[in-house]
């Protein structure tokens, strides 16, 4: 974003993204002890990125080391709508996308007025960084286009040196509203190498995320994510043949990506393709999950050991 384009009140946000870009920077410099010490403290076990194992190990180096250039581009929210279009065809992509209704690099010129009475903003560029909008009659349209304006400036993961996030464009889009939150569930499919290797549903009830684990065979695992809990009740759904049938050709030619999917009550809908989960920081078990993980993800060593810089 042009700095001109910065509002007066963001302006300490904004130095404070380069003061996060800078730290980011040296610590990639001194060997990212910052992150070491960060995998370290939540994983329980010192991170090795010379001979990486464990599947969150493996996200470490991706995210240091691998410099695919498609990576920014599968990571980013509207871009990879082309993506998508471009390898299952703009029909079915048209059908399985949630319709979007706007996009823009300007906060200034969404026309907010003009939108439906239920929508969704999002950032292309970062996770969390959405706003769900249920009543338009009750969106403060200053403060809305000052959030858009901080999401534009916000250099997402950039202390955790997740450059994809870094190193694409960033931009606002407007979706539609689908459902209501609490009616919508995901299911996420992890493959390597092109091949299904296993199933996580997160379902939110209440005030809580649950995520179960199930493989490939639609059995469920005892894995789980130790700061989420289980649900007993979980079951993937009866489209489980379908929607891997959609996945395969986007998880083509990739050593690992998840694809997930948004379930509305009537329907279900294509979602991200998400490279780092997590950022994997975020611990599974048991550990002999995050081994078998790591073991089915072969890292492309020849993309050497230089790094994008963030």
């Amino acid at each position: 974003m042009r700095l001109h384009k910065i509002p007066f009140s963001l302006w300490r946000y904004w130095w404070q993204q380069k003061v996060k870009l800078a730290k980011a920077r040296l610590d990639r410099a001194r060997g990212v002890p910052r992150l070491r010490r960060k995998f370290l403290r939540n994983h329980g076990y010192p991170l090795n990125l010379e001979a990486p194992q464990t599947f969150s190990e493996k996200i470490q180096w991706r995210k240091l080391h691998d410099t695919n250039p498609l990576l920014p581009i599968l990571s980013n929210k509207y871009l990879v709508r082309d993506h998508i279009a471009r390898v299952l065809g703009q029909a079915q992509a048209d059908a399985l996308l949630v319709p979007l209704l706007h996009y823009t690099e300007d906060p200034d010129s969404l026309d907010l007025a003009a939108l439906p009475d239920q929508f969704v903003l999002k950032a292309t560029h970062g996770s969390g960084l959405n706003l769900i909008v249920t009543d338009k009659s009750t969106l403060d349209p200053e403060a809305t286009r000052l959030l858009m304006h901080r999401w534009l400036l916000t250099d997402y993961g950039v202390d955790k040196h997740e450059w994809v996030y870094s190193r694409t464009r960033r931009g606002i889009m407007v979706e539609q509203l689908v459902a209501p939150p609490e009616q919508l569930f995901d299911v996420k499919l992890y493959y390597f190498d092109g091949k299904l290797h296993c199933c996580v549903v997160v379902e939110h009830l209440g005030q809580d995320v649950f995520q179960t684990y199930f493989d490939s065979t639609a059995q469920r695992l005892e894995a789980r994510r130790l700061d989420r809990p289980t649900n007993p009740d979980a079951t993937l759904p009866d489209t489980l043949d379908e929607i891997t049938a959609i996945a395969a050709p986007l998880a083509r030619g990739l050593e690992f990506v998840r694809v997930d999917f948004m379930y509305a009550p009537d329907r279900f809908y294509l979602g991200e393709l998400s490279l780092l989960p997590g950022s994997g920081l975020h611990p599974i078990a048991p550990a002999s999950f995050a081994r078998e993980l790591g073991e089915n993800w072969v890292l492309p060593m020849s993309a050497g050991t230089a790094s994008p810089t963030n």
